[in-house]
């Protein structure tokens, strides 16, 4: 494959080739992308993403990218009431899982902050 090399290896596909997957086979393609992958993950990225996302952060552009992605995440209003108990229980793991993203990319630059600081020492 050519393009962007990563610093280890993806423990899924690489975002080119869900692009160019997802484009070619439709909602399908989409289906078997996006099913659940079973078992546990740490999250945590590692210390050269940290970094990035902590230089992302400090620069207004990238700023404003992280703006946008808690204004459409855990800045919206939390309300997950439904008609039936069963579907406020859907709506509120829908919820939780837009607001992990957000945490996991907090969590991604407080770490890479750190990081940096302590090899400026």
């Amino acid at each position: 494959m050519s393009g962007a090399q990563f610093a280890e290896p993806r423990s899924s596909q690489p975002l080119d080739l869900i692009a160019q997957q997802a484009s070619d086979n439709g909602w399908e393609g989409l289906e078997t992308l996006l099913a659940p992958v079973l078992g546990a993950k740490d999250f945590r990225p590692d210390q050269i993403v940290a970094r990035h996302m902590a230089r992302i952060f400090e620069d207004p552009r990238g700023k404003e990218i992280l703006e946008w992605i808690l204004d459409v995440s855990i800045r919206l209003p939390y309300k997950v009431q439904g008609r039936t108990l069963e579907e406020t229980a859907l709506n509120a793991a829908r919820r939780e899982g837009i607001n992990s993203l957000a945490e996991v990319i907090l969590t991604a630059i407080a770490e890479g902050k750190k990081l940096t600081e302590e090899g400026k020492t």
